[in-house]
C-alpha cells in the first residue's frame, strides 16, 4: 500500500476499491482539490503532489519534489502533539488502560513523539545491517528520546503545529474533501515546494523558515478548494519581513492586490488559472506567518476575498495559543512520551511518511475523512492522541469510548461503500468487527483493546488476522 497518500485506514481501502487493489493506491475518499492549477501564486492542492509553475493543467503525476518520497522520510517517521491548556503531562496517562480525564479535540495535549532512522548514517549506529523487519511484532520497540536530526525535528514540530491551523470545513462547510498530499508537517522550507511554485521555496529559506503544516480540502464537485497554512519563523520580525517576501514572490503576470477584509495587514494576490479564479494571502502572527489561498469558478470570483479573510482571522486566531519550539532546541523534543507509538504496528520502512507517529487530537483531524464528523466523534468519546503507523490507533477516555469510535468507523464505511460487507476475521482479539469486498481484495477492520480503538486496512485477510493478533497483543502484553 501507498501509505503516503492516506492517514486513517477507511481511506485507503476507498483507494483500493477504486482504483483496484493492484494499484494501492490510497487516498480516494479524499477527493482531489478542485482543478488546482500550479500558476503563479496558486498552490496545486492535490493528491499527486505540485505540478510546476507553468501555469499548465496538472497532470496527476507525482512530483519528484514529493516531501513524502521514501528518500527524504526513512529518516523522518515523526510523530508529536502539543502541551495541554491544563499542562497534563503525557505520562501521567497509559496508552493500554488508564482512565484518562485529558479532553477531546478543544484542548491541545503534549504527547510529543518521533522514531529515528535505522539507517546507520543516519542514527550514527556504524555500518552493520539492519535487523530483519517484524511485520508482526508482540512487544514495544525502542523508539530513540529525541529525533533523528533537523529534519526529523522540523517534522515533529509541524505535527505540533497542526492543532493550530484551522480546517478548511470550519470556514466553508462544503469544503469537505480532504487533499491529502497538501496536508502535511514540513521538514523545511523546501516542502512548501507542495503548496507553492520556485521561486516561493527559497524565499522562504532565504528567510528561516524552519517548520510548517499546510492543510487543504476541497468541495465534493472539485471546482473549488481551501488551504490553509503556517510557516515558522525564527522571530516576529523575521516574520513580518517573510510575509510581504512570500507575497511577493508568488505574484503572476495577470495578477492584481487582494484585499482581504478584517485583515488589513495581509498583503496577498487574486487572478486567473487555467479554468478557475484563485486568491491567496499572508500575514504575520508573532513568529508565525499564517497563508490562505482559494480557487472557485469564475462566477464566484466576488467571494474569493471573504473566504481569505474568514479563513486568515480564524487562523490568527488559532494561533495566538501556540508556542513555536526554538530552532536551536528542536532536537530537544522528546519522543513517544507515553508509549502509545512504540506500541503501534510499525510502519514498513519504504512506507514511512512524514505523518506517521502520534498527533494530538486536533491535529490528527486533518486526515480524517469526515472533519465534522470525527470532531464530534472525537469530542465525545474524549480522544486525546491519535497514532499511525502501519495501523491507527484513536486513545479514547474510556473503554467505552473505544467502541463508540469502532462501531462509528464501520457504519462509516458500510454506508459509504455498498460492496463492503462483514466478514469474520477469524481472530476474538480485540473484539473487531470487520468488512470486506473480497472481489477487490479489500479487508476492513475495527477493533478496540480497553480505551484504544485500533483501525487497519489490507489486501489480505491472512495480513489482517496476524496484525490484529500483534495489535492487541502489543497493547496488552
Amino acid at each position: 500500500m501507498n501509505h503516503r497518500e492516506r492517514f486513517a485506514g477507511r481511506r485507503w481501502m476507498v483507494g483500493l476499491a477504486a482504483w483496484s487493489a493492484a494499484a494501492l493506491l490510497a487516498g480516494c475518499a479524499s477527493a482531489v482539490a478542485g482543478s488546482a492549477q500550479a500558476v503563479p501564486g496558486a498552490p496545486t492542492i492535490t493528491e499527486s503532489g505540485p505540478t510546476d509553475s507553468s501555469g499548465g493543467p496538472e497532470t496527476g503525476e507525482q512530483s519528484t519534489q514529493t516531501e513524502t518520497s521514501a528518500t527524504e522520510t526513512s529518516a523522518t517517521e515523526t510523530s508529536a502533539a502539543e502541551t495541554s491548556a491544563t499542562e497534563t503531562s503525557a505520562t501521567e496517562t497509559s496508552a493500554t488502560s488508564e482512565t484518562s480525564d485529558t479532553s477531546g479535540t478543544d484542548t491541545p495535549t503534549d504527547t510529543t513523539s518521533t522514531e529515528s532512522s535505522s539507517t546507520p548514517e543516519e542514527s550514527g549506529s556504524g555500518t552493520s545491517a539492519a535487523p530483519e523487519f517484524d511485520l508482526y511484532p508482540t512487544a514495544a520497540r525502542p523508539l530513540a528520546e529525541h529525533p533523528a536530526g533537523p529534519e526529523s525535528a522540523a517534522i515533529l514540530e509541524g505535527h505540533r503545529l497542526a492543532q493550530y491551523v484551522v480546517a478548511a470545513p470550519s470556514i466553508v462547510p462544503l469544503y469537505s474533501h480532504s487533499a491529502s498530499l497538501s496536508t502535511l508537517p514540513m521538514k523545511g522550507p523546501s516542502a512548501i515546494s507542495l503548496v507553492l511554485p520556485d521561486p516561493t521555496p527559497k524565499v522562504a529559506e532565504r528567510g528561516g523558515m524552519y517548520a510548517g503544516f499546510s492543510a487543504a480540502r476541497s468541495q465534493p464537485d472539485g471546482e473549488g478548494a481551501l488551504l490553509i497554512a503556517a510557516f515558522v519563523y525564527p522571530d516576529a520580525a523575521a516574520a513580518a519581513k517573510a510575509a510581504g517576501d512570500l507575497s511577493a514572490s508568488t505574484k503572476g503576470d495577470k495578477d492584481v492586490a487582494l484585499m482581504v477584509p478584517g485583515q488589513p495587514k495581509a498583503v496577498g494576490w487574486t487572478g486567473p488559472a487555467t479554468k478557475t479564479q484563485f486568491a491567496h494571502a499572508f500575514v504575520a502572527v508573532g513568529p508565525v506567518v499564517a497563508y490562505a489561498w482559494t480557487e472557485d469558478v469564475p462566477a464566484k470570483k466576488a467571494g474569493l476575498p471573504t473566504v481569505i479573510g474568514k479563513a486568515l482571522t480564524a487562523e490568527v486566531a488559532a494561533l495566538k495559543g501556540y508556542q513555536p519550539t526554538p530552532k536551536a532546541k528542536l532536537q530537544d523534543l522528546r519522543t513517544d512520551v507515553d508509549g502509545l507509538y512504540a506500541r503501534t504496528l510499525p510502519q514498513k520502512p519504504d512506507n514511512r511518511s512524514v505523518v506517521d507517529g502520534v498527533w494530538a487530537a486536533k491535529g490528527a483531524l486533518h486526515y480524517q475523512t469526515s472533519y465534522t464528523d470525527s470532531a464530534k466523534l472525537f469530542a465525545e468519546t474524549g480522544v486525546d492522541v491519535v497514532s499511525m503507523g502501519r495501523d491507527t490507533l484513536y486513545r479514547a477516555k474510556d473503554a467505552a469510548g473505544a467502541d463508540k469510535i469502532r462501531d462509528a468507523f464501520i457504519a462509516e464505511t458500510g454506508k459509504s461503500y455498498s460492496k463492503m460487507t462483514p466478514y469474520d476475521p477469524g481472530t476474538t482479539a480485540g473484539a473487531a468487527k470487520c468488512l470486506q469486498d473480497s472481489l477487490s481484495a479489500t479487508y476492513y477492520c475495527m477493533a478496540t483493546i480497553d480505551r484504544v480503538a485500533m483501525e487497519y486496512s489490507s489486501d489480505s485477510p491472512e495480513d489482517m488476522k496476524k496484525s490484529l493478533d500483534a495489535q492487541v497483543a502489543l497493547l496488552t502484553g
